[in-house]
């Protein structure tokens, strides 16, 4: 094993910069690098900047071509456990070159049927089916069935993979607390809140038409609406700036 740099495989869907996970990945990736790792990214999208460093190497995994998005993950875990089998092997091929293998592997969720070192949680699927908003809860119907029974499928298939793994990172503390209901044991578990870039994302210069009254709080959010990210900060907040 080597002690100045590690061969880190990193296995998920995307790292990239206009995803919210996908960001989280690829700065952890980006960092991994500037440490002088070397880094085996298994996913199938990848920033342009990262892969083209010298010491990344891209394993792409097509998760397309079948119907739905439960087909699309067991298709991309059967793919990507292959090819970290195939990487992980140390020695030499049949034509006589180096193996390097794998010091550790990093994953996020269920992403493969492969054991891990470490699993960055980011949402965990039993307390989306606990929520009084999941769409099951608000009428039957054939598109609520079907997603009730990805959740509960990715239930079982969470809670396979955080068992393999060698220690889990929550994303925040509310994570942290939905991973100890289901089990997981408190010295297996960490948590690194996620954050924001402050040099990329801050207030611009403003103009002429950005002016607002002296004395009135303002707040604003744009992101994507999603059901499984409940928005009672945000609201508690505009509560919070009526009564200013």
């Amino acid at each position: 094993m080597r002690t100045e740099s590690l061969r880190i495989a990193v296995v998920t869907q995307k790292i990239v910069r206009h995803d919210g996970q996908g960001r989280v990945n690829a700065v952890v990736v980006d960092e991994l690098l500037r440490r002088g790792h070397e880094v085996v990214a298994i996913a199938s999208e990848l920033a342009d900047e990262l892969a083209c460093h010298p010491r990344l190497r891209w394993v792409r995994i097509d998760g397309g071509g079948v119907p739905t998005q439960l087909a699309k993950d067991q298709l991309f875990a059967w793919r990507a456990s292959r090819a970290l089998a195939r990487e992980r092997r140390q020695g030499k091929d049949q034509s006589g070159n180096d193996l390097p293998g794998i010091d550790r592997v990093v994953v996020n969720g269920f992403v493969s049927w492969a054991r891990s070192d470490v699993n960055a949680v980011h949402f965990v699927h039993s307390a989306w089916m606990r929520s009084p908003t999941h769409p099951i809860r608000k009428g039957v119907s054939p598109l609520s069935l079907y997603r009730a029974l990805y959740t509960l499928l990715n239930v079982g298939f969470e809670r396979w993979s955080f068992r393999r793994a060698g220690r889990l990172v929550a994303v925040s503390r509310t994570v942290a607390d939905e991973l100890r209901r289901d089990g997981i044991a408190p010295g297996r578990l960490s948590v690194i809140d996620n954050g924001v870039d402050v040099e990329e994302f801050h207030p611009g210069n403003a103009g002429p038409g950005a002016v607002r009254p002296a004395a009135r709080p303002a707040g604003g959010a744009v992101r994507r609406r999603c059901p499984q990210r409940p928005q009672e900060s945000g609201r508690g907040a505009a509560r919070a700036g009526r009564g200013a």
